[in-house]
């Protein structure tokens, strides 16, 4: 949300008013209820927007930063949810270092068939 103040403050004015207004009703009108509670949840839109903002403006821009945030949340997705659903599997993480490796060829070698193919790369990874 922070990135939504510092960049094109006029830009994302409609996301910013809203997050505030709510965040002033959230702090001065709920201040008995315990953790809040379900009123929270509003919170989740405005933090979705600013995260696809986050990821649009820096994420995709950068391979380095693409490939540790892969390296490092999908390391820990792996072992999460491959090794105790379907039991540990080499192969799929090997296939896994090596996509993320091919996400990084476009920092090395810049013709359009690489950079092509590392984004490829970059967007089918998924855990979802």
């Amino acid at each position: 949300m922070i990135l939504l103040f510092l960049k094109d403050f006029k830009k994302n004015l409609i996301v910013i008013t809203a997050f505030l207004a709510y965040f002033l009703i959230f702090l001065s009108g709920i201040p008995d209820e315990a953790g809040h509670g379900w009123y929270r949840y509003p919170f989740y839109p405005f933090l979705i927007i600013s995260t696809a903002l986050f990821l649009r403006e820096y994420f995709v821009k950068n391979w380095l930063l693409t490939f540790f945030f892969l390296v490092f949340v999908g390391t820990s997705l792996f072992q999460l949810t491959w090794a105790t659903v379907f039991g540990f599997s080499y192969l799929i993480f090997r296939i896994s270092i090596i996509g993320w490796s091919i996400s990084l060829l476009p920092l090395f070698v810049n013709k359009k068939p690489v950079i092509k193919l590392a984004s490829v790369i970059s967007l089918l990874y998924n855990e979802q």
